[in-house]
């Protein structure tokens, strides 16, 4: 399953702390494991120390209101983000 947005944002309480374009949400369910959800997405404006605090949720936009995953793990390098993260918010 692959989701596909061209913003996002990551949340810590009401703070934008994140801004993100072009982001690739993705499942996949390893073996016949637990699904795990992955997301990726260009970064834009970043709060390097607010980014770091918890718990942060990723916020995907669409007509009828919102998508929500917590992020479990994020790491953003040269401009690149990439995280593991959760149905359960």
């Amino acid at each position: 399953m692959t989701l596909r947005a061209r913003a996002a944002a990551v949340r810590w309480g009401y703070l934008d702390v994140l801004t993100l374009a072009d982001v690739v949400i993705t499942s996949a369910a390893p073996g016949g494991g637990p699904r795990r959800w992955t997301a990726t997405g260009v970064a834009g404006r970043v709060d390097p120390w607010r980014a770091t605090q918890g718990p942060l949720v990723l916020v995907v936009p669409h007509p009828g209101g919102a998508w929500r995953w917590a992020v479990v793990s994020q790491t953003v390098t040269a401009g690149r983000w990439v995280a593991s993260v959760s149905r359960e918010v």
